[in-house]
């Protein structure tokens, strides 16, 4: 089983329902809004890490679109 086969209800990040959801690399989900915020504050080097477990991903364009519609 992949990891991201196992997508959260909520955002580890605003502990909110996901809106736009997107999965880290390392497989954590995360709203769109809640993860482009999130490195915009803290990335000043050009990696970014996962709010979650750390893991350094490159750049923002780690991040992989939910391509099944469930709304």
């Amino acid at each position: 089983l992949k990891r991201s086969e196992e997508q959260p209800s909520c955002c580890a990040l605003c502990q909110d329902v996901l809106r736009d959801p997107v999965s880290t690399s390392c497989g954590h989900w995360f709203c769109r809004q809640c993860i482009t915020s999130y490195w915009d504050q803290s990335a000043s080097s050009g990696d970014s890490c996962c709010p979650q477990c750390g893991e350094r991903s490159r750049t923002s364009k780690t991040v992989h679109l939910n391509t099944s519609e469930s709304l």
